[in-house]
């Protein structure tokens, strides 16, 4: 929201302020980049950031927020899905892009584990746990989170703090992504915050029927933000590895056994479908895929679609089979034997 008051912008600016800046928050330097930031409060904030040495680079700064060049492509981009962008709006954008590329390049040239963490969570539009992030990115996960946090990069949101981006920064941050992170290293993060997303839903299993349980199931349909998210990435990278296959299925099966409990089941139908087809291209097999397909079957049963629970059941159980996976064929058989039943099937409940 846009603040009007420019008493109110002069007094964030200078709260925001990198360093201390004195009499200059009162000076023509800072007044020019009031004017130019146009109470956009988060630009404020970026760009109030980067003040050093008491506001020793004021000038270069507001020379910096002066330039257009490729902040103007970028911030037409921002713009494109939009149909009533007024030529103030523009302007708007063209400033935000400047304040994000203020304090993002130092980061880039300085610091770039903080910069690859904030990249990559312009991937994630639910944000990213705070445990999650030494599971995806290592020992040194907690400086560089200090390190956004410094320069106003990042969020904490809800309780169970997450890291995240407002939308505009989080278009921003996964440009970055794109043109700063090598493919290799993208395909690295995108493995290992899928497994870090099984773990968690792992975790969040074991806690249902238990004081709390609400708490991980609301936290599972945030999740599926995310998982629409990399789902998408996974899909758009066609041919991958075909590890990467195990680590999809393993993802979605143990989120869906969480956030079945949270109702709204036809449209987890509809995501589990697609990530098994996904995981279909990418010729997976092995205990995840059969468990993602029995998920999508205690989805059909949920939904009354009990025809089609059969059949994920009996696909299910040829891949349980297939590779000896015992526990889960006889889970799988039991479900079979309660749809058969609830059928009034007896001598095939019997036989399952």
């Amino acid at each position: 929201r846009r603040l009007d008051n420019l008493d109110m912008c002069r007094r964030l600016f200078g709260r925001a302020a990198g360093s201390t800046l004195g009499d200059r928050l009162y000076g023509e330097e800072v007044r020019a980049l009031l004017d130019l930031l146009d109470g956009h409060p988060r630009s404020l904030v970026l760009v109030a950031g980067q003040i050093r040495d008491g506001g020793a680079n004021l000038g270069s700064i507001l020379a910096r927020i002066r330039e257009r060049g490729d902040e103007a492509v970028l911030a037409a981009e921002l713009l494109e899905s939009g149909t009533d962008w007024n030529e103030h709006d523009r302007l708007r954008a063209e400033r935000l892009v400047s304040s994000l590329h203020l304090a993002y390049q130092p980061l880039l040239d300085h610091a770039p584990g903080a910069a690859e963490l904030f990249a990559w969570l312009g991937t994630l539009p639910a944000g990213l746990p705070v445990p999650l992030a030494s599971a995806i990115f290592g020992e040194d996960a907690p400086e560089r989170i200090a390190i956004l946090s410094r320069f106003s990069l990042v969020e904490f949101r809800g309780a169970d703090e997450r890291l995240e981006l407002p939308a505009p920064v989080r278009w921003y941050a996964e440009h970055r992504l794109d043109a700063d992170i090598p493919a290799e290293r993208r395909a690295e993060l995108l493995a290992r915050t899928l497994e870090a997303i099984a773990a968690l839903m792992a975790a969040a299993y074991d806690r249902m029927g238990k004081p709390g349980a609400g708490a991980v199931v609301d936290a599972s349909r945030r999740e599926a933000l995310n998982l629409v998210a990399l789902l998408g990435r996974v899909e758009r990278s066609l041919p991958v590895a075909p590890e990467l296959a195990r680590l999809v299925a393993r993802a979605f099966w143990r989120w869906s056994k969480v956030r079945v409990f949270g109702g709204h089941n036809t449209q987890q139908v509809t995501l589990i479908k697609r990530a098994r087809n996904c995981v279909g291209m990418l010729e997976g097999s092995g205990e995840d895929y059969a468990s993602l397909i029995e998920a999508l079957g205690d989805l059909y049963l949920r939904t009354a679609r009990l025809a089609d629970a059969e059949a994920a059941y009996q696909l299910a159980l040829a891949a349980f089979t297939a590779i000896d996976e015992r526990i889960g064929e006889a889970n799988t058989r039991k479900a079979l034997g309660d749809l058969y039943l609830r059928t009034a099937r007896l001598a095939d409940a019997e036989a399952a």
